[in-house]
């Protein structure tokens, strides 16, 4: 079952995915984080994976998903936070999800 609940909201400009407590994914979860990342996309919205674990890594390996995947890490992703927190009156910043 996805963890993630999307609405339409103008102004979100990305979306992360974290998935450090992610032990393993299987077809079902690769596809609807394609899913995911097709419809925030087509809606110019950035979808990124943060914090991936070694054998959700390894998974990306084998099926080349790594390349199609934007990940990062909470040491990248958070000094970007608390950039955009002072830009915080501009319409469009980040949202973060958890998958836990």
């Amino acid at each position: 079952m996805p963890c993630i609940h999307f609405q339409s909201q103008s102004n979100i400009s990305a979306v992360i995915l974290d998935l450090a407590r992610v032990t393993t994914i299987d077809a079902g979860g690769l596809g609807v984080m394609l899913a995911l990342r097709e419809r925030l996309q087509s809606n110019g919205i950035r979808f990124e994976l943060m914090n991936v674990t070694s054998l959700v890594s390894k998974v990306l390996e084998i099926t080349r998903l790594n390349s199609v995947f934007q990940i990062t890490t909470a040491v990248e992703f958070f000094p970007r936070v608390l950039r955009n927190q002072r830009a915080a009156l501009e319409p469009r910043g980040a949202t973060y999800a958890s998958c836990a």
